[in-house]
């Protein structure tokens, strides 16, 4: 907002607002200058709203039939995240929380047995030795439910014992 001289007569506020759509990368630039009573705060407000109203005209008109208002909810959903095993990672391939949405993981680790569980291996590397990079790959981009966490959704119905990465366990041995 920018701030103007006193309306005529000095009564009111002058509010000029300017805001900015931008839709597949085609802008939209609207500017509005009101004069009201009220707060330069309520003023402005109200020029946002009739700008907001306006922008969304204007692209309506632009783009006639587009799913303008699920536009950005699509796109996102269409974005597969970087998968858990991947080398791109970094430090965060053993520690750190994983995801790109809340919730995340812990742990990139936690997220990889999770999908490892899905196809009935009760450990990542038995996993990885039945499917190659490009099939792990392949079963992340469609494994959307594990995109954020889910603890627990595949691995409890392994019936093994949960064992938490980086923490020794001692091995039972009956005799």
């Amino acid at each position: 907002m920018d701030l103007r001289p006193p309306a005529a007569g000095g009564r009111g506020i002058n509010a000029y607002t300017q805001m900015r759509g931008k839709f597949r990368g085609s802008p939209i630039i609207l500017d509005m200058r009101q004069t009201g009573e009220g707060t330069l705060t309520e003023i402005g407000l109200k020029n946002q709203a009739i700008l907001k109203r306006d922008i969304a005209k204007a692209f309506f008109a632009r783009y006639p039939g587009e799913d303008l208002l699920n536009y950005e909810k699509k796109v996102e959903d269409e974005i597969i995240p970087t998968s858990p095993f991947s080398k791109d990672l970094g430090e965060n391939y053993f520690g750190g929380k994983f995801g790109h949405k809340e919730p995340k993981w812990e742990s990139a680790a936690d997220a990889r047995a999770e999908l490892a569980a899905k196809f009935s291996y009760s450990s990542f590397k038995n996993y990885t030795e039945a499917f190659d990079k490009d099939e792990r790959t392949k079963h992340w981009s469609q494994s959307k439910e594990l995109w954020t966490k889910k603890e627990g959704i595949y691995t409890s119905t392994l019936g093994a014992e949960q064992i938490i990465v980086g923490q020794n366990t001692p091995l039972q041995v009956d005799y």
